[in-house]
């Protein structure tokens, strides 16, 4: 669902555009995509509704978000925090957007470490079974 982002009603300068939404928006020009290229890849008929998140008018919901990420082939990660809310085995900074290459090299990376499989799977969205069996090729102990 689609809320109205906070200050909306403000002039454009005055608006504050979500973290999320600045990072999916770089990725976008970094590919030089067009919104209406990225729009039709979604299924929409026009750029609208991108515009009204990437100017600040709207927030997206996470549905539209993890479409947008996998438009511009990205993937969403969340990273689990400690109880001091520190990031727990950070391999990812939160909000960091990761291409299959990338989330690929940070596997390969990552499974040579002796990092539980449960916690480099969580944070790379991948099965456990896809870590031990890159660490089984590798020769690193589960």
């Amino acid at each position: 669902m689609t809320t109205p982002a906070p200050g909306a009603g403000q002039p454009a300068s005055k608006r504050r555009v979500h973290p999320l939404v600045v990072e999916l928006t770089r990725r976008r020009r970094h590919l030089r995509v067009p919104m209406q290229r990225l729009a039709r890849a979604m299924g929409y008929a026009t750029a609208n509704q991108i515009w009204q998140y990437e100017t600040g008018r709207r927030m997206p919901g996470i549905d539209f978000a993890g479409r947008w990420a996998d438009a511009l082939g990205c993937l969403l990660v969340l990273v689990p925090l400690d109880e001091d809310g520190e990031q727990d085995h950070d391999p990812t900074p939160p909000g960091e957007l990761l291409t299959k290459a990338q989330r690929s090299e940070r596997l390969a990376l990552m499974a040579k470490t002796n990092v539980p499989a449960k916690v480099i799977a969580r944070q790379l969205a991948v099965s456990e079974r896809t870590v031990n069996r890159r660490r089984q090729a590798k020769g690193t102990p589960k």
